[in-house]
């Protein structure tokens, strides 16, 4: 896994959106997937920024958190904890092995706008379920491959982060040289928030809802400790919102917009984009006004068909 740093791209899993029931367990690493309601998404997380520190772990490690959702009935929970005090996930562990003794190669899919490839494999084992999920893919995982004598940080990140925005951990296999190279099993996603920069259907109530999750998961990463200084990580949203409102980066580095008729220098989006710069928390953007907005994850749908017939996305055959 890069470093938080370099993670400017936040990765999103469009299959969650689709009708249908929801999973109970399921879990990303640094893709956002589940788009919560702006009613539910500020009752629930605006209270718990009010919370120290010391009461955020202590909460986490005597019960199980869950989130009611307001569309239904059910509930989203992270990981119960263990009377050690350590969550479920925290006891993922590495294999000795090839991923490939489980795992058939099918091909790499790139995600993003960089040159990283992934690979999706299929589950050889047909009979294999991933926890509980009612999923056309079930058999599909990403395998992403590591190399060098950090693995083991990795590793530890890997157990430490668990979150319903994060796409989650399968399988972590290891070589048993420490700077061969290692594999980690994620679990399927087809597709990247670059591939709804620029969008035309991008308008503030959709942007809005991606934006809230973003923010969401940076709450979560911070109550970990694991964001060193939050400005730092909200100025790489600004890059990102700035990328999904007209679908590329300025040549001069700056934050703004230059398609002032799709959005009017006192649009809330535009204003958001600005905070971004001058923001030194994430209580700050969480008041803005374009996060009152009346979103809804149902409002992302036509993003998902746009992008899963309309998109070109950048794939290979691995080698055998």
């Amino acid at each position: 896994m890069d470093s938080l740093s370099e993670k400017r791209r936040t990765q999103i899993d469009f299959r969650r959106l689709r009708p249908g029931p929801r999973p109970q367990n399921s879990v990303p690493l640094g893709n956002i997937k589940e788009l919560r309601d702006e009613e539910e998404y500020h009752r629930v997380n605006d209270s718990r920024l009010k919370e120290s520190p010391a009461n955020i772990l202590h909460r986490k490690a005597t019960q199980e958190i869950g989130v009611a959702r307001t569309t239904n009935s059910k509930e989203v929970k992270l990981p119960e904890v263990t009377p050690s005090g350590v969550s479920d996930h925290e006891y993922l562990k590495p294999a000795f092995d090839s991923p490939w003794q489980k795992y058939e190669k099918l091909h790499d899919i790139r995600l993003g706008a960089d040159n990283l490839y992934v690979t999706v494999a299929d589950r050889k084992d047909t009979h294999w379920k991933s926890k509980t999920r009612n999923d056309p893919f079930l058999t599909l995982a990403l395998v992403r491959s590591f190399v060098g004598s950090n693995f083991e940080n990795k590793i530890r990140e890997f157990q430490q982060i668990q979150h319903v925005g994060i796409v989650s951990v399968l399988e972590i296999f290891r070589s048993q040289s420490s700077d061969e190279t290692h594999h980690v099993v994620f679990e399927y996603m087809a597709y990247s928030l670059h591939y709804v920069a620029g969008n035309p259907l991008l308008d503030e109530k959709r942007l809005a809802a991606i934006v809230a999750q973003i923010i969401h998961v940076f709450k979560y990463l911070s109550s970990l400790q694991v964001l060193d200084h939050e400005s730092r990580y909200i100025r790489a949203l600004g890059m990102t919102i700035m990328e999904l409102m007209q679908g590329y980066p300025r040549e001069d580095g700056a934050v703004g917009v230059e398609d002032l008729y799709r959005w009017p220098s006192d649009c809330n989006a535009v204003s958001f984009l600005s905070t971004t710069v001058t923001a030194t928390s994430l209580l700050e953007l969480t008041k803005h006004p374009l996060l009152r907005l009346p979103w809804r994850k149902e409002m992302l749908q036509g993003l998902v068909a746009f992008v899963s017939v309309g998109t070109r996305i950048g794939t290979r055959y691995p080698s055998k």
